[in-house]
């Protein structure tokens, strides 16, 4: 099945969150009242624009990290447009 990405800004909390039916989580049908999001939250932060030195931590493995992170980035920057 293909995969799909949904980019919202990252809320500070449940009660803050576009995706809140409240009480619940329209995503995992869960309820979490208080501060910040509980550890279930299946929301994921996208990582930074990284460098070579960090494809390499990242992807041990990859023949060339600096490719790797110029990749990344312009996939990234199709994403959330910066």
């Amino acid at each position: 099945m293909a995969k799909a990405v949904l980019v919202i800004d990252m809320p500070e909390s449940c009660t803050k969150c576009k995706l809140q039916d409240w009480p619940n989580c329209r995503i995992v049908k869960r309820c979490h009242i208080g501060d910040g999001r509980p550890d279930w939250c299946p929301l994921r932060e996208l990582p930074d624009k990284m460098d070579g030195l960090m494809a390499a931590e990242l992807v041990p493995d990859c023949e060339n990290p600096v490719v790797y992170a110029q990749i990344w980035n312009a996939l990234r920057e199709k994403i959330v447009g910066d």
